[in-house]
């Protein structure tokens, strides 16, 4: 499925030094505004207005975890939306279920999900659908299905009574890269995507594998009475590997298309540690994984052999490390894109189009893509999965504000409305100092709202970062009009005169450190809706003495006690357990939680009792070189904790896994004396 959140059980999308804007530092003394600063007359951030705009659709349904969208042939006003969880609902003309297939994916282990349904393209006449999802059964209790169903034309529901199981992929129960789409191409065939299977690096070489139908995109013949035919032109059809493969050598092909005026098949590779790739797929073509990664090397160096395509786009980590699969836009409503492939990147939040030199336009920033759809007169819609919304690209109303090149353009960092403001319990961000404040629009009030703090649109959160007295980087956290939190990232220049916007991520030496530079994408990684977007500026940092006159300013009252007692590593007067749990739930939570983007079942909210935290004594899939009994956290054994020894980590097991890869002695000193002398998995020592 998507990368929400690197592999393995603490696979917290945490980007470090960037996800908690209201973090604490670990030392006081930040540096005074350098002298030639001058002071602002008021802030005005920059936004994520682009060249197109994301206009809601079906906005009275409700929806959950959304992964595709369809027009029903034969009855294309009848719009239906792929849930994740295992339900196919109609959003149009009316609401309802036309199918539940959640009872094949209970309990859940691993990644489980519905991941796409096709009716047959000459529906209602030909009353099927087909549906693909991994869920529970078989030998190994875990496995990839792609299945038909009967169809009711008068009510379009499907019958589950009727499944007729087709393929049947045996998986084992952590594996990912589940693989993603189901369609009928131009000629008739059904074609379905597979993943490699999820194991790091694919060692078993599934993908290249002709035999094996992970890592793949299979086609059948489904025009038959019972089970499925083989297209005579397919690669293995009459033998050298499995049948039903198309092509072979993909990673991950969560999200593709067929170009409605040629036919060509787009496909979405989800890459490895470095790149991403867009594929035009054809019979027989070999992708490449695990040989190479993109146009990187990987298992096999050199890789550029004659038998490997080359992908037609590919593009680093350091832009967006997730791409979703789009289409080659047929509508009339953008002319500007006819005949340009869309795609998105899930983690950078950005929505693509390709141009013909080779390079990409940004479209759409700050919206987390986990799929397109197209509407019978080529208009494209945009789904997010979380919370999950179905939106059409439509021309924007005007020209985008220009952005702030530089910091002092916003007029933000030394805004005299601005309002200081410190934390109680550190985040950690390799070490530097922080100076924060809030500047909230004139007239506006921030107010209580389920609670946390609910701010206005066009606040801004300030936050500067400082290594040994020198202002190194300074990020605003927006709230747009639409109600998106954006984050905006500025490097400061050597002579600290002003700071420049940084369009891409980036790793720089400051001071013999690395310090991690955020695109202005990456901060809802962990700024997400789920944690509830503000991460330090909440009634639980903000409770101590000297945030009432912050507090005063808007009416706000805190009720004694009404929020948990966070304790900094230091404070020695709290319990060991009461400062670990504190650590955790500033640095981990925002994903760790019920509903975060991280498929490791834990819940790290200091709210939340230790016992069902999911630590204690807990298996683990990513053992992270442990050899012996490997589990999350082992009390009494910290030599078998894989969160301690994520945390002690800095290649690509650590954890967070983004930000410059700098240690936090301090924290690991204190979560390995815990473990050491904590009993059990009680909350009290």
């Amino acid at each position: 499925m998507l990368r929400v959140s690197l592999s393995g059980v603490l696979a917290c999308s945490v980007v470090a030094a960037c996800a908690d804007l209201g973090g604490d530092s670990r030392s006081s003394g930040d540096p005074a505004p350098a002298s030639g600063v001058p002071s602002q007359t008021g802030c005005v951030p920059p936004t994520r207005e682009g060249r197109v705009t994301l206009t809601p659709v079906f906005g009275d349904a409700t929806l959950y975890g959304a992964v595709d969208l369809l027009h029903l042939p034969g009855a294309p006003d009848h719009v239906a939306v792929v849930e994740g969880w295992g339900g196919l609902r109609l959003v149009a003309p009316s609401q309802r279920l036309l199918v539940d297939l959640s009872d094949r994916m209970s309990p859940f282990v691993g990644e489980m999900g519905l991941w796409d349904v096709a009716y047959h393209p000459r529906y209602p006449d030909v009353p099927s659908a087909f549906a693909f999802y991994t869920g529970t059964g078989g030998s190994t209790g875990f496995r990839s299905v792609l299945a038909r169903f009967h169809v009711d034309p008068k009510t379009h529901a499907l019958d589950p009574r009727t499944e007729e199981i087709l393929i049947a992929i045996e998986r084992t129960p952590n594996s990912l890269h589940q693989g993603g789409r189901l369609s009928f191409g131009p000629d008739g065939y059904l074609y379905v995507s597979t993943g490699d299977g999820g194991v790091y690096g694919d060692p078993d070489g599934n993908a290249q594998a002709p035999s094996s139908l992970l890592g793949k995109v299979l086609r059948i013949d489904v025009d038959v009475d019972r089970g499925y035919g083989i297209p005579p032109t397919n690669p293995f059809a009459t033998g050298g590997g499995a049948p039903e493969v198309f092509a072979l050598g993909f990673r991950n092909p969560w999200r593709w298309s067929f170009d409605r005026d040629t036919g060509d098949l787009w496909l979405g590779d989800v890459g490895h540690e470095a790149e991403e790739e867009i594929d035009v797929v054809v019979g027989g073509g070999n992708y490449g994984w695990n040989v190479r990664e993109g146009s990187r090397c990987f298992a096999r160096d050199p890789c550029d052999g004659p038998e490997l395509v080359d992908p037609v786009y590919h593009y680093s980590h350091d832009e967006g490390s997730s791409v979703t699969g789009g289409y080659v836009y047929r509508g009339s409503a953008l002319p500007d894109l006819w005949g340009r492939y869309v795609f998105a990147d899930y983690v950078s939040e950005r929505i693509y189009a390709l141009r013909e030199d080779g390079g990409v336009d940004v479209l759409v920033d700050g919206v987390a893509v986990s799929a397109f759809a197209e509407r019978p007169d080529g208009e494209l819609y945009a789904i997010s999965f979380d919370p999950a919304r179905i939106a059409l690209l439509t021309p924007a109303s005007g020209e985008s504000a220009d952005r702030p090149r530089t910091l002092l353009e916003t007029g933000c960092f030394d805004a005299p409305d601005a309002i200081t403001y410190d934390v109680k319990v550190p985040f950690w961000s390799a070490g530097a100092t922080k100076e924060r404040a809030i500047v909230v629009p004139p007239g506006e009030r921030i107010s209580l709202w389920k609670g946390g703090l609910g701010i206005p649109a066009r606040t801004t959160l300030v936050k500067t970062f400082s290594i040994a007295g020198r202002r190194v980087e300074t990020r605003l956290l927006v709230k747009e009009r639409s109600g998106l939190l954006t984050g905006w990232s500025y490097a400061w220049r050597d002579d600290q005169s002003d700071a420049d916007l940084v369009d891409e991520s980036r790793v720089v030496d400051v001071g013999g450190s690395p310090w991690w530079f955020p695109s202005s994408g990456d901060c809802r990684r962990c700024h997400n809706d789920t944690a509830g977007g503000l991460l330090g500026f909440t009634p639980t940092q903000l409770s101590r003495d000297d945030q009432q006159r912050l507090l005063v300013k808007y009416g706000i009252i805190f009720i004694p006690g009404a929020y948990p007692a966070l304790a900094p590593l230091g404070d020695e007067s709290a319990s060991l357990t009461t400062r670990v749990r504190s650590y955790l739930d500033v640095n981990c939570s925002m994903c760790h939680r019920p509903g975060g983007p991280t498929p490791a079942a834990l819940d790290l909210r200091i709210t939340t009792p230790l016992a069902d935290t999911g630590l204690c004594d807990a298996p683990t899939s990513g053992a992270v070189g442990i050899d012996e009994e490997p589990r999350i956290v082992a009390f009494g054994h910290p030599e078998r904790s894989v969160l301690l020894r994520r945390l002690s980590s800095i290649d690509s097991e650590r954890m967070p896994p983004l930000g410059a890869p700098v240690l936090d002695e301090a924290a690991i000193r204190l979560l390995t004396t815990w473990i050491e002398t904590h009993p059990s998995c009680a909350d009290e020592e």
